[in-house]
Protein backbone atom coordinates (compact mmCIF):
# COMPACT_ATOMS: atom_id res chain seq x y z
CA UNK A 1 0.00 0.00 0.00
CA UNK A 2 2.66 2.32 0.77
CA UNK A 3 4.72 1.64 -2.27
CA UNK A 4 1.19 3.04 -3.84
CA UNK A 5 2.05 6.45 -2.89
CA UNK A 6 -1.50 6.61 -1.62
CA UNK A 7 -1.50 8.00 1.99
CA UNK A 8 -5.09 7.35 2.57
CA UNK A 9 -4.78 3.91 1.20
CA UNK A 10 -1.44 3.23 3.92
CA UNK A 11 -3.86 4.75 6.13
CA UNK A 12 -6.64 2.38 5.61
CA UNK A 13 -4.11 -0.95 5.39
CA UNK A 14 -3.24 -0.18 9.36
CA UNK A 15 -6.41 0.75 10.56
CA UNK A 16 -7.64 -2.84 9.24
CA UNK A 17 -4.69 -4.68 10.46
CA UNK A 18 -5.56 -3.23 13.48
CA UNK A 19 -8.59 -4.51 13.58
CA UNK A 20 -8.16 -7.61 12.65
CA UNK A 21 -5.34 -7.92 15.23
CA UNK A 22 -7.93 -7.24 17.68
CA UNK A 23 -10.56 -9.50 16.96
CA UNK A 24 -7.85 -12.20 16.12
CA UNK A 25 -6.75 -11.90 20.01
CA UNK A 26 -10.25 -12.43 21.17
CA UNK A 27 -11.01 -15.35 18.93
CA UNK A 28 -7.70 -17.04 20.29
CA UNK A 29 -8.59 -16.40 23.62
CA UNK A 30 -12.10 -18.64 23.39
CA UNK A 31 -11.33 -22.09 25.14
CA UNK A 32 -10.65 -24.63 22.61
CA UNK A 33 -10.57 -21.86 20.02
CA UNK A 34 -6.60 -22.08 19.37
CA UNK A 35 -7.39 -26.24 19.00
CA UNK A 36 -9.99 -25.70 16.63
CA UNK A 37 -8.18 -23.15 14.29
CA UNK A 38 -4.96 -25.64 13.82
CA UNK A 39 -7.59 -28.18 12.73
CA UNK A 40 -8.80 -25.55 10.42
CA UNK A 41 -5.63 -24.45 9.21
CA UNK A 42 -4.90 -28.11 8.60
CA UNK A 43 -8.17 -28.91 6.46
CA UNK A 44 -6.83 -25.76 4.16
CA UNK A 45 -2.94 -26.96 4.33
CA UNK A 46 -4.58 -30.43 2.68
CA UNK A 47 -6.68 -29.10 -0.10
CA UNK A 48 -3.78 -26.82 -1.10
CA UNK A 49 -1.37 -30.01 -1.20
CA UNK A 50 -3.93 -31.36 -2.68
CA UNK A 51 -4.37 -28.54 -5.20
CA UNK A 52 -8.32 -28.53 -4.61
CA UNK A 53 -8.91 -24.91 -5.01
CA UNK A 54 -12.74 -25.03 -4.11
CA UNK A 55 -11.80 -27.54 -1.20
CA UNK A 56 -9.32 -24.40 -0.10
CA UNK A 57 -11.60 -21.95 -0.31
CA UNK A 58 -14.30 -23.40 1.24
CA UNK A 59 -11.99 -24.34 4.31
CA UNK A 60 -10.42 -20.64 4.42
CA UNK A 61 -14.07 -19.32 4.50
CA UNK A 62 -15.07 -21.85 7.37
CA UNK A 63 -12.26 -20.99 9.11
CA UNK A 64 -12.68 -17.10 9.09
CA UNK A 65 -16.25 -17.53 9.95
CA UNK A 66 -15.49 -19.53 12.53
CA UNK A 67 -12.67 -16.90 13.72
CA UNK A 68 -15.44 -14.39 13.49
CA UNK A 69 -17.73 -16.15 15.08
CA UNK A 70 -15.41 -17.22 18.34
CA UNK A 71 -14.60 -13.07 18.36
CA UNK A 72 -18.31 -12.06 18.59
CA UNK A 73 -18.91 -14.27 21.25
CA UNK A 74 -15.53 -13.08 23.02
CA UNK A 75 -16.50 -9.45 22.55
CA UNK A 76 -20.45 -10.14 23.74
CA UNK A 77 -19.23 -11.92 26.57
CA UNK A 78 -17.36 -9.01 28.14
CA UNK A 79 -14.45 -10.49 27.98
CA UNK A 80 -12.36 -7.61 26.15
CA UNK A 81 -8.65 -8.22 27.62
Amino acid sequence: MQASGNPVLAELQVGLLARVTFLRARSISRPGRAFRSALEMQLILGAVSARDARAARAAAVAHVRSAAKAALDALGSGSSG
